[in-house]
């Protein structure tokens, strides 16, 4: 777009309008355009490789988007991310209004409230339609245009990631922690494979909704009381003064979307929306016979969030059946020495908390080998995905990504069967010949 090696060659500061990580926003003047104002983000560590490739992605990815709610790309020298004579920087429209960080929420209505947490919603649903996940979805990164809550606008794709575009150059670092304190997520964490999911905007649209709703940060999933965002003194009092047929919906929403596990919070934005449009039409409840309360039960299991995670689990189910399938096809290959089976208390569940199932084990009756082995199945918003992980009797890991598809479509187990097998007998291979 540019080939100006610096933002100055063009724009006049004019003042300092934030400060984050990767970068300092600027609110510029710009002489050559029809654009009064305009704000610009100058890369911190412009020596730094990894910064300088997201700054690129981030330009990709507001290049790649166009809706009323995302500020317009006006110019970027990004493109020469890869030469450090260039001090990377990234031009978009310049939106009047306060952050929703800043916004006094008591001047907003129930309706308004509602309007505003829809709208977002919409504009996280149209960049997920477009293959982008944002990743940071804070009260910082919404400005509220003229400060109407109806107009709320996404800003800041710093930490976007974009499945259409091969990550060999942009690829999230396994040692770096994504997102941010409004809401810290387990499965951004240091160390965590999958830091791609769609669910993870999800969730933190159910934060943006909870602050919204509540005035308190969601912060993490469970406190040291192990109670959820929702169940803490503050919000819980908030909450309260409700009336009942809408505490009742308030709370199912940030049951699920608040859940420790991924695969069973809300699995897509749209799920998310249905119910919050469920909360904004709810009245108080007339329901009195047998008949009208099974009606609306029925109603419920019927609603696409529902459907949602029911297919969910129907696929992983599937996954999982596929995968204890493939080890018992392996057991039988590798001879009449070797049994499986699978443990029960004790150490069953010791990588739980990282998402792996209970422990099998692969032993050899007569040398007395043991191999544990455990599987991470889950889903990133549309890919399925299975992680086999198999721990010899000294405690060492060896882990394998055995099948990343779309969740849409036939599944090759065949692919998944071929790559678990050589990922065991590889491992057990190499034991016995030590």
């Amino acid at each position: 777009m540019s080939n100006i090696k610096s933002f100055k060659e063009t724009y006049s500061v004019i003042e300092e309008i934030g400060s984050g990580g990767q970068g300092t926003t600027f609110k510029c003047g710009d002489p050559s355009s029809e654009q009064s104002w305009v704000a610009v983000k100058v890369l911190h560590k412009q020596n730094d490789d990894e910064r300088r490739s997201r700054l690129r992605r981030e330009t990709v990815a507001v290049e790649t988007l166009s809706h009323p709610n995302i500020p317009k790309l006006l110019d970027s020298n990004s493109e020469f991310w890869e030469d450090k004579n260039y001090k990377l920087f990234l031009a978009t429209e310049f939106i009047h209004g306060s952050t929703l960080a800043a916004f006094d929420l008591s001047l907003l209505s129930w309706e308004q409230k509602l309007a505003m947490i829809l709208k977002i919603c919409e504009v996280v649903d149209y960049c997920h339609s477009r293959s982008i996940v944002h990743r940071d979805i804070k009260p910082d990164n919404i400005i509220l245009r003229a400060d109407v809550a109806e107009d709320p606008v996404l800003l800041d794709f710093g930490l976007s990631f974009n499945s259409e575009i091969d990550e060999t150059d942009f690829k999230t670092p396994e040692d770096q922690h994504l997102g941010n304190r409004f809401m810290i997520l387990p499965e951004l964490k240091v160390g965590e494979e999958e830091k791609r999911d769609s669910k993870t905007d999800v969730t933190c649209l159910t934060g943006i909704f909870f602050y919204v709703l509540t005035g308190e940060q969601p912060t993490v999933l469970a406190d040291g009381q192990e109670r959820k965002p929702h169940q803490r003194e503050k919000a819980k009092a908030v909450i309260d003064t409700f009336p009942q047929h809408q505490k009742d919906l308030i709370n199912s929403i940030f049951d699920i979307g608040f859940n420790p596990s991924v695969e069973k919070r809300w699995q897509s934005v749209r799920a998310l929306m249905g119910e919050i449009n469920n909360l904004a039409q709810s009245k108080a409840n007339p329901m009195e016979t047998p008949e009208e309360l099974l009606a609306y039960i029925h109603s419920v299991a019927e609603r696409p969030a529902s459907q949602d995670i029911r297919d969910t689990q129907e696929l992983l189910g599937e996954a999982s059946k596929k995968v204890l399938d493939a080890e018992k096809k392996i057991v039988a290959q590798l001879g009449k020495d070797w049994v499986g089976s699978m443990a029960v208390g004790g150490a069953s569940g010791k990588y739980g908390g990282e998402g792996y199932d209970n422990q099998h084990a692969i032993a050899n009756r007569l040398n007395g080998k043991v191999f544990y082995t455990y599987r991470k199945i889950f889903t990133t918003g549309n890919e399925l995905v299975v992680i086999s992980l198999v721990e010899n009797a000294r405690g060492e890991k060896f882990t394998q990504e055995v099948l990343r598809q779309p969740i849409a479509g036939e599944k090759n187990w065949d692919t998944m069967e071929k790559r678990l097998t050589r990922h065991y007998l590889h491992i057990i291979a190499n034991e016995l010949s030590s």
